[in-house]
């Protein structure tokens, strides 16, 4: 289904189904509360909405579901599906009533400060170099192994980890270790798996740490293993403190991709996945060039398209990366440099 038929569905429909009670064409926002006199408001017409009070609270069907869902776009896109989404069938698939939310949505780990993690976090890298096993991968992929521990990432050997896990709990306690999700990877750590750590930084401090075995993703499929692995949703993103001093930033997805851009010099940031971005985030690029440097594959259309929008209605500049069919930026560079090194030779 295209972004453009996707769109087409009608919002009432979607509203409706959303669980959100409309009246004529107005509603009780679902952003804050209490809402005494209704300040959500429906064009039918252009197939959008706006609240009145919440400056953030509008525009299509898509971003309908992302915000009321508190979804990506990813998952909005498979609520919007054909099934559920029938155009003039209003009795398939009611989706629950929304929940009130706080306009600051944190995905922070409860009962555990960000310093305190901090803390945590940093006793794990400090004795998670890279070893010659990761060095190995990394610099498979093109990534100079400067470059990486320029940005902190660390690696651990599975029974290292299970080992430090250890120590770390009569150091800060079992609890804390599960507040601040350090105990996710023994998801990779259990099956036998080294890991790449991947430290994700805002004003100094480690907000989370991302994972990645060494696996193919042929291979992680056929043992039915995660490749990647967090202490906690992403919330802010994969080199953050780059944007403040940047006014061009290129939004790629992944770390290696990050990583390799920040290599060429680029001021490149990242997210897991474009699944993962939350709009909450287009604060931070409002002053900002975006540069889109998005994988392309099966489900990248729709996603540019998205964020293209996104940026549009923002007053947000942005350009694009074109890749070709099927590659990431990774992909891209390598191949492209590996090509020229084979010409000059």
């Amino acid at each position: 289904m295209r972004l453009d038929e996707i769109k087409a569905i009608p919002i009432l429909e979607v509203a409706e189904r959303l669980g959100i009670a409309v009246k004529g064409r107005s509603a009780h926002c679902f952003s804050h509360s209490p809402d005494r006199h209704p300040s959500l408001v429906f064009n039918p017409i252009k197939n959008k909405f706006r609240c009145y009070v919440c400056p953030d609270i509008h525009g299509s069907v898509i971003d309908l579901v992302m915000q009321v869902r508190n979804c990506s776009f990813k998952e909005a896109i498979n609520e919007l599906n054909p099934d559920r989404f029938t155009h003039n069938n209003h009795h398939n698939h009611r989706l629950p009533a929304p929940k009130w939310r706080k306009k600051n949505h944190s995905v922070s780990s409860p009962g555990i400060s960000l310093n305190y993690k901090d803390t945590l976090f940093n006793t794990l890298l400090s004795v998670a170099p890279m070893a010659q096993e990761g060095c190995r991968y990394i610099k498979a992929r093109g990534i100079d192994i400067a470059t990486a521990e320029s940005m902190g990432v660390g690696f651990l050997r599975p029974e290292a980890f299970c080992s430090l896990y250890k120590v770390m709990i009569d150091l800060y306690g079992r609890k804390a270790l599960k507040q601040c999700g350090l105990s996710h990877f023994f998801l990779l750590a259990n099956e036998g798996l080294s890991f790449l750590l991947f430290p994700y930084r805002h004003h100094g401090r480690i907000h989370l740490i991302k994972a990645r075995c060494l696996l193919t993703k042929t291979e992680a499929d056929q043992r039915e293993i995660k490749r990647f692995v967090a202490t906690q949703e992403a919330d802010i993103f994969y080199n953050q403190d780059t944007i403040p001093i940047s006014t061009t930033v290129y939004l790629c997805e992944g770390e290696f991709d990050t990583l390799t851009l920040l290599q060429r010099g680029y001021s490149a940031i990242g997210i897991p996945g474009v699944s993962s971005f939350r709009k909450e985030w287009f604060e931070w690029l409002m002053d900002k060039h975006v540069v889109l440097c998005l994988d392309r594959d099966a489900g990248s259309e729709l996603a540019i398209a998205w964020f293209q929008e996104a940026c549009e209605a923002r007053g947000i500049p942005y350009s694009h990366f074109d890749l070709p069919e099927g590659m990431d930026i990774n992909e891209y560079f390598y191949e492209m440099e590996a090509c020229v090194g084979y010409a000059q030779s």
